[in-house]
């Protein structure tokens, strides 16, 4: 694969909001890249902690305060003072290996794609690292044909149904090319932002994108998390199927009647996760199980497809967290 100039900068942006500590350890992992280029942008979202004071000495780093107003705002004003050719954006709580940008800009540049991404290793609260939810999941598999070395090459047709099919990968394991950023992150969204402007990337103009399996980065639960803790979960749960509905309607005459039903299908999915969490929750049981009676009649079979890899998934899961030993945070290439 071609080497690719020194010119190229990468701006990375990293949205924050009272996580002062992971996110310097966040930071540490952008400067300790082997990418030579790397401009770095650092967007306090209305922090009340003392993330302002720790990064008060730190050089080469632009630092920005706004109002609490979201992931998705702090991100566009991350890009608004973007100088870079490469655009990427690292979660407070996650960490880079120390070759992902060098890769990813390699590969970006040698297969001349619009955007990339890689596979990433979970990490949970008690420090336990276990395979990404895309891996386990085994969708990757029907888009690994074309490759460069470790890395598959996906044509623009795939793309725009990968993307509808589901979000393959969080937005700390993405790599833009600055040109192929046909929008900005959706603040309507509550968490669906990433996935709305990876859908705008690969539905507005035909897209080129490659990725790896190779864990290139690490994503770490944290107790702010709206994954972790079951209160926590089914907030987001819920939240994402309003953010479904609200990308159905941004897209709805983007789409043929075929892909429609294909991005209408990850509610389902939601949908069904919620109603198992419900129905284990007494004082919520009728609840869950009219949803999940709603979600059965709409597309029964595809529900049944659902419930079948869902329990594949989690016994995948649970085989590797038997498995799992506490590790260290070290980040090998």
């Amino acid at each position: 694969m071609s080497t690719v100039s020194s010119a190229g900068l990468v701006s990375v942006i990293i949205p924050s909001w009272n996580r002062a500590e992971m996110l310097q350890e966040a930071l540490r992992s952008v400067q300790r890249q082997s990418w030579p280029k790397v401009q770095i942008i650092v967007v306090d979202d209305g922090s009340t902690d003392d993330t302002a004071a720790r990064l008060a000495g730190e050089a080469g780093v632009l630092y920005i305060f706004q109002e609490h107003r979201g992931q998705a705002a702090a991100r566009n004003l991350g890009l608004s003072r973007a100088q870079g050719e490469y655009i990427a954006t690292l979660d407070s709580d996650d960490l880079w290996r120390r070759t992902f940008l060098e890769r990813s800009v390699e590969v970006l540049e040698g297969l001349q794609a619009d955007l990339v991404f890689s596979n990433w290793t979970h990490q949970r609260l008690d420090g336990c690292l276990e395979l990404s939810s895309w891996e386990l999941s085994g969708r990757w598999k029907s888009y690994a044909g074309a490759s460069a070395g470790d890395w598959h090459s996906v044509d623009a047709r795939q793309a725009r149904r990968l993307f509808l099919e589901a979000c393959p990968c969080p937005s700390s394991g993405l790599l833009f090319r600055r040109e192929a950023l046909v929008g900005r992150w959706n603040e309507e969204m509550h968490l669906y932002d990433d996935w709305c402007l990876q859908l705008d990337c690969v539905i507005r103009r035909p897209s080129r994108i490659a990725f790896t399996m190779r864990p290139l980065w690490i994503k770490r639960a944290s107790a702010q998390s709206m994954t972790e803790g079951p209160d926590l979960r089914d907030k987001a749960a819920a939240l994402m199927t309003l953010d479904a509905d609200r990308m159905a309607q941004r897209f709805q005459g983007q789409l043929s009647r075929q892909e429609m039903r294909l991005l209408g299908r990850n509610k389902h999915g939601v949908n069904l996760s919620l109603a198992r969490r419900l129905l284990l929750r007494p004082d919520h049981y009728r609840e869950g199980l009219r949803l999940l009676a709603g979600t059965f009649r709409r597309d029964p079979l595809y529900s049944l497809h659902l419930a079948q890899m869902f329990l594949g998934w989690r016994l995948r899961r649970w085989l590797a967290s038997a498995a799992c030993s506490v590790r260290d945070q070290a980040l090998p290439d």
